[in-house]
């Protein structure tokens, strides 16, 4: 997922909700298999960098 998340923001998608929308229009679903939210990509991110 780090790969993707840093492919997202290389394409300009640098806010959470932007982040969450282009997620969606991949077509890449959450861990449950849902939606992406600004708060999903929060708690992925936090993950990814370590906090």
């Amino acid at each position: 997922m780090a790969e993707v998340v840093t492919d997202v923001r290389a394409q300009g998608h640098t806010s959470l909700r932007a982040m969450a929308r282009e997620l969606n229009r991949r077509g890449i679903q959450t861990r449950r298999g849902g939606h992406w939210h600004a708060s999903n990509v929060r708690n992925i991110v936090k993950r990814i960098e370590g906090h």
